[in-house]
């Protein structure tokens, strides 16, 4: 399988500098896995690496998405595995920078997505109307597996696995038919440091991105 490189941690826990290092040490080029930082203009809010910090190396899926566009995990994951084709047939080494637990995965691992179904945009009309405690109610009942893994105040979350019950694909079973296993040679580095060193961290970065014009 081809070899591709994940660096994975909490926000302000030096994956940016880390994966510089290794493209530079390994002849890599880097895939943002941030959902946020792939939009045009939200520089300062998510804390969009800068041209002077990337030190050369090239950055991919940064600052491409129009703010109006829609921009989902299911996008991500085709045009991730897209860059890293395009990196290694330059023989350079693919370097995943995140971000987004969900969209790590998605590129990684065997996550199939299937193909939107007209009905569910109804049924999603439909129950957007209810409360998390309704939503939280009927999975209860419909799909009590999905909600080992959904944190009963995320809508979202709580919203898709419901049109996805009402819809006769609950989301255990689609997630219970996949292997969860790689398709990539993956060497993945997660980062943690002491928890009050990245509170610290993260007051900092916060600070900068107010001096910087956030709240504008």
């Amino acid at each position: 399988m081809s070899k591709v490189i994940a660096i994975v941690g909490p926000t302000a826990s030096g994956k940016s500098s880390l994966s510089i290092l290794a493209a530079k040490r390994l002849g890599g080029e880097i895939i943002s896995a941030d959902s946020m930082q792939v939009y045009q203009g939200m520089d300062i809010g998510t804390a969009k690496i800068t041209e002077a910090e990337m030190e050369g190396i090239e950055h991919h899926l940064i600052d491409i998405q129009p703010l109006n566009e829609a921009w989902n995990v299911k996008l991500f994951q085709q045009m991730c595995r897209q860059k890293i084709e395009e990196i290694q047939a330059r023989h350079h080494v693919p370097i995943l920078c995140g971000g987004t637990g969900l969209y790590v995965k998605a590129a990684l691992y065997d996550y199939a997505f299937e193909e939107e179904d007209p009905k569910e945009a109804k049924i999603m009309a439909e129950v957007s109307q209810w409360s998390n405690e309704q939503l939280f109610a009927y999975l209860q009942q419909e799909d009590p597996q999905a909600l080992e893994k959904i944190h009963p105040n995320n809508r979202q979350r709580l919203l898709r696995a419901v049109v996805m019950a009402k819809s006769g694909k609950r989301k255990s079973d689609r997630e219970a038919n996949q292997k969860h296993e790689p398709i990539y040679d993956v060497y993945m580095i997660g980062l943690k440091d002491d928890r009050q060193i990245e509170i610290e961290r993260i007051d900092q970065r916060v600070d900068q991105m107010f001096e910087q014009g956030l709240a504008e």
